[in-house]
């Protein structure tokens, strides 16, 4: 996943008054599998993502 700063980010969304910045875009399939595995185990998971993508 990436991002653009033109791109609305959720903290501006809500008014919550600061700004996200992209500081680094991971493009290794392997880390991103990792990370994912990661926010599903610990329930944060994307919303709508299936866990069953992973295996």
């Amino acid at each position: 996943m990436t991002a653009r700063k033109s791109e609305s980010t959720p903290a501006n969304e809500h008014g919550r008054g600061w700004d996200m910045t992209v500081i680094a875009v991971i493009q290794d399939p392997a880390e991103i599998r990792d990370i994912l595995a990661h926010l599903v185990k610990t329930g944060r998971a994307p919303t709508g993502f299936d866990p069953a993508l992973l295996n």
